[in-house]
């Protein structure tokens, strides 16, 4: 893992609520899986189109935020890489991909 710098206290809260967005997408298409189970019923061609659109969304912007702020404080990766932040110090990390 590679320490690329420090965002600042508002990139650090822009890549947390999309992070946050993330999980909640993700946890609701978990929760979907399990309406029967409680007997909600759902329409869920309609549910599971929309709730894919909206994490191709949300994943879209998490990597234009990625892009914008690497490309403002100049830091060098491969598409492959992954990046990871510390939410207290606000830094951010890369875990470079050997392939």
């Amino acid at each position: 893992m590679k320490k690329l710098g420090i965002v600042t206290e508002e990139e650090i809260k822009q890549i947390s609520a999309l992070f946050n967005e993330k999980a909640a997408l993700c946890d609701l298409i978990i929760s979907m899986g399990r309406a029967s189970e409680l007997g909600i019923e759902l329409d869920k061609d309609e549910m599971y189109h929309r709730l894919t659109k909206d994490m191709q969304q949300v994943i879209a912007r998490i990597n234009e935020w990625w892009s914008k702020t690497a490309e403002h404080y100049g830091w060098k990766y491969q598409n492959a890489d992954r990046w990871s932040f510390d939410l207290a110090t606000r830094e951010v990390f890369l875990d470079l991909q050997v392939e």
